[in-house]
C-alpha cells in the first residue's frame, strides 16, 4: 500500500510541476555595472571571451555586454554575478583563500559554491552612501589590485578593508 501511495504522490507532483531541478538557472534581479569607488571604472571581463578562465579587470563603464553583470540571488542575501556576454560567473580562481587570488569567469554553479557566491556589506553608517564591499563566500572581498586607474588593471580578492579600491557601487546598466 505504501509504495502505491508514494508512487501516486510522485506522479501528482511531477504532473503539477511542483518538483524542481537541481542546479536550475534562477532569474536575475537586474543587470548592473559594478563601479569602483577609487577609479570610477567597472568590473569587466577582459577580451570579451566566452571561455572559462577569462580574466576579470576594470574598464570604462561602456555599453558592452562584457561590462554588464546580472545579479542572480542564491538565498540568504548571497548572489552570483553573471557576465551578460558569456553567461559565466565572477569566480575566485581555484577556490583560493589567498590574498590577491585572481578573479576570473567560470561556468556558473547555481548551487552557490563559496568561490562564486557574493553578498554586499555596507562600508559606512551613512544610509545614502551607495558604495559597498562585495564579499565572497570565503570571506574575502572583491578588490582592484593596487588601487590603479588604468583600463585592464586586474581585480583580485583581498581583506575586506575600508579603502576605495575595495568599495563598489551597483548601477543599473542598459539592456
Amino acid at each position: 500500500m505504501k509504495p502505491l501511495l508514494f508512487t501516486s504522490l510522485f506522479l501528482v507532483l511531477v504532473g503539477t510541476g511542483l518538483t524542481t531541478t537541481a542546479n536550475a538557472e534562477p532569474a536575475s534581479d537586474g543587470t548592473f555595472y559594478i563601479k569602483a569607488k577609487h577609479s570610477g571604472k567597472c568590473v569587466h571581463q577582459h577580451g570579451q571571451i566566452n571561455d572559462n578562465g577569462g580574466n576579470v579587470t576594470q574598464w570604462d563603464c561602456v555599453n558592452q555586454d562584457n561590462v554588464k553583470l546580472e545579479r542572480i540571488p542564491t538565498g540568504s542575501g548571497y548572489f552570483l554575478l553573471r557576465f551578460k556576454h558569456s553567461g559565466k560567473c565572477v569566480t575566485v580562481e581555484n577556490d583560493s583563500l589567498d590574498r590577491d587570488a585572481n578573479i576570473i569567469q567560470w561556468d556558473c554553479n547555481y548551487d552557490g559554491p563559496r568561490n562564486q557566491t557574493w553578498h554586499m556589506v555596507k562600508a559606512s553608517n551613512s544610509p545614502t552612501d551607495p558604495y559597498v564591499q562585495i564579499q565572497s563566500g570565503n570571506g574575502a572581498c572583491l578588490h582592484q589590485h593596487g588601487a590603479t586607474n588604468g583600463n585592464g588593471d586586474n581585480i583580485t580578492q583581498w581583506d575586506c578593508i575600508n579603502q576605495p579600491n575595495v568599495l563598489w557601487k551597483f548601477t543599473p546598466a542598459p539592456n
